[in-house]
């Protein structure tokens, strides 16, 4: 059995097992394109993305819309070479680290009266989708080396730490409980309605980058995500696995303690299951790998910058061994192949993927 990249991918999601494990990340990395292009995608243009991820040998390309949030952008209000606000009036400054998103300097929510002075946009508009537009017509050309297409999203609690800074937030929490809750409200149907917009383009699935965990812990109280964020969450996806895509959440950090609520939201997929954050993708896989496609999880922070590929392959046959048995897992990094990994181990990473990721999976414990 051959299949494609792309159905390979969509097989992860059926929990069955495909010729191999499909192979996925969000390659932040500006030298992975000068490598294969002699230049950068410095805005992050989607066809170069879909033809990088082609090159690669991944199985699939995520694509971001082009409102999403610190995403550098020829669209975005820019201050100076290196500044520009976004749509919600937030600064973000430009750093070489930080591609192909921008660090947010100024936050712009701060009060009631400053929410109610912000205008979101038309999330149909043409431009924010062109990019996605694109890159779905590059990777669905109907060849064997179609690639599956995500298109990037946010939702409301990611949306909101940034754009208030995470003090003023804990403040409303307390303070203008109803606030937060309008925001939620509003944040999430904006962002539905982006996703449904990318659905009728043909994407494979839709990642909702919403971190929500800190190494130790989720970024605020397990019960105040619960009553302001996850049900509205719930809503969103919902409402977008209606027009037929997956919905992968990728979150960051520690959320042992709101996991079945995530389960309960119905998302098809978790990402990206952070090692150092005490995510244990063999205890999720056991409690909810019947329910989750799990997309994760070689350590991104120590073993994917070593010296020593040996180290590299091991982790990625120790997580194929774990995860990828009966399918509903596709290899992964915990974050992305982000600029502190050198270029010869992204390589030994896929080339290790490919190896060992054949099914049945038959991997010795010693090579």
């Amino acid at each position: 059995m051959n299949l494609t990249p792309r159905q390979r991918f969509l097989t992860a999601f059926e929990h069955r097992e495909g010729d191999r494990v499909p192979i996925f990340d969000v390659p932040n990395n500006p030298a992975l394109y000068r490598r294969e292009f002699g230049k950068e995608n410095y805005f992050l243009e989607g066809v170069p993305a879909v033809i990088l991820a082609k090159k690669l040998g991944l199985d699939a390309c995520m694509i971001p819309e082009g409102g999403y949030t610190a995403l550098i952008s020829k669209r975005r209000n820019w201050l100076d070479n290196s500044r520009f606000k976004d749509e919600l009036g937030v600064e973000y400054r430009c750093s070489e680290s930080s591609w192909p998103l921008a660090v947010p300097v100024s936050p712009s929510i701060k009060s009631r009266q400053d929410w109610e002075k912000i205008v979101l946009p038309d999330p149909r508009e043409d431009w924010r989708i062109e990019q996605i537009r694109l890159a779905v017509k590059e990777a669905h050309r109907g060849e064997k080396d179609d690639i599956a297409l995500i298109a990037g999203i946010r939702s409301a609690f990611a949306v909101m730490y940034i754009s208030m800074g995470l003090e003023a937030l804990s403040m409303a929490l307390y303070e203008d409980p109803e606030l937060v809750m309008e925001m939620s409200d509003r944040l999430c149907c904006f962002w539905t309605e982006s996703a449904i917009r990318c659905s009728e383009l043909g994407v494979d699935a839709v990642y909702i980058a919403n971190d929500m965990g800190l190494n130790n812990s989720t970024i605020i109280s397990p019960d105040s995500l619960r009553k302001f964020f996850l049900s509205q969450f719930k809503k969103q996806v919902q409402e977008i696995k209606e027009t037929g895509v997956k919905v992968i959440l990728h979150s960051c950090g520690n959320i042992n303690a709101i996991m079945d609520d995530i389960v309960f939201s119905g998302v098809d997929a978790y990402n990206n299951i952070q090692v150092i954050a005490g995510m244990n993708i063999a205890e999720i896989k056991r409690k909810y790998g019947n329910k989750l496609t799990l997309i994760g999880n070689v350590d991104c922070t120590n073993i994917m910058t070593s010296p020593d590929p040996n180290i590299i392959e091991k982790a990625v046959m120790d997580t194929i061994r774990i995860a990828s048995p009966g399918g509903g897992h596709i290899l992964a990094t915990d974050h992305s192949f982000h600029q502190g990994i050198p270029l010869e181990n992204v390589d030994a990473f896929i080339r290790a993927g490919r190896r060992w990721g054949k099914y049945p999976i038959e991997i010795p414990d010693k090579v």
